[in-house]
C-alpha cells in the first residue's frame, strides 16, 4: 500500500436520494488529500440505485482494500447508520466525511497532527466554506479553543460535523453516535465535552 495511507479511518452514511456526482466528488477530495485513510467506512442506510453504487465500486476497484460498504436492510437515519458503521472501525482515529461536500487536501494530515502531537485532545474539526454551484460563501465560524467550544456549546454546536476527526476510544467511551434525529453530532459533542477529552477547532481560513 502506498506510503501516503496512514492508519485511521473514514466514516461516511449514504442514501438513496445522495446526488452520484456529488458522492464522487466528495470520495475524490478524499482520496486526492496529502494523506490517505487505510479504512473508508460507507454506510449504505436502506437500499440504493445502481448509480450510486457505480461510483462506490469503481473507487473499490482504484483502492482496492480500503472501501468497506455496509449495508442497512431498511433507511434508519443518520445517527443510527453512523452507529452501525463505527462499529467496523479500525483504526485509533475516524474522521467524519459527508456524502456531498468537499475536503481541502490538507485537512487529515492537519487534524493527525493535532491528535497526535496532544494526547489530551479527544476530537478536532475546522471552520467550513459553503459553497453554491461554483460560488464560495461565508465560512461557518466556530470557537478555536476548548474552553471556548464548551462554552457555546451551551447555545448551539460548537463543531461543524462533517469536518471533525475523533479518537476512536473517545467513540468507545461515549457511546458514539445515537438515533437523535437532526442532532446526532451536538448529542455527541456533549457527551464528549462532559468527560476530561479536550476539543479544538482549526480556522482552516
Amino acid at each position: 500500500m502506498n506510503e501516503n495511507f496512514k492508519e485511521f479511518s473514514v466514516l461516511m452514511a449514504i442514501y438513496d436520494k445522495n446526488d452520484p456526482e456529488e458522492l464522487r466528488e466528495a470520495l475524490k477530495t478524499v482520496f486526492d488529500n496529502t494523506i490517505l485513510p487505510k479504512q473508508c467506512i460507507i454506510v449504505e442506510d436502506g437500499p440504493i440505485n445502481k448509480i450510486l453504487k457505480n461510483v462506490i465500486n469503481t473507487f473499490q476497484k482504484k483502492y482496492p482494500g480500503v472501501i468497506e460498504t455496509i449495508s442497512i436492510a431498511r433507511n434508519c437515519g443518520l445517527g443510527s447508520a453512523l452507529s452501525e458503521g463505527q462499529k467496523y472501525i479500525k483504526y485509533p482515529y475516524v474522521a467524519r466525511v459527508d456524502s456531498d461536500d468537499l475536503n481541502e487536501a490538507e485537512r487529515f494530515e492537519k487534524q493527525l497532527e493535532v491528535l497526535e502531537s496532544d494526547s489530551s485532545i479527544g476530537m478536532v474539526g475546522s471552520y467550513i466554506q459553503e459553497f453554491e454551484d461554483d460560488a464560495r460563501l461565508d465560512f461557518r465560524v466556530v470557537p478555536i479553543e476548548h474552553r471556548e467550544i464548551f462554552k457555546y456549546a451551551k447555545y448551539k454546536s460548537p463543531m461543524n460535523h462533517m469536518t471533525v476527526m475523533i479518537r476512536t476510544e473517545v467513540l468507545e467511551e461515549t457511546g458514539g453516535y445515537r438515533d437523535m434525529l437532526l442532532f446526532e453530532d451536538y448529542d455527541l459533542w456533549l457527551r464528549i465535552l462532559h468527560t476530561d477529552w479536550q476539543c479544538r477547532n482549526i480556522s482552516g481560513r
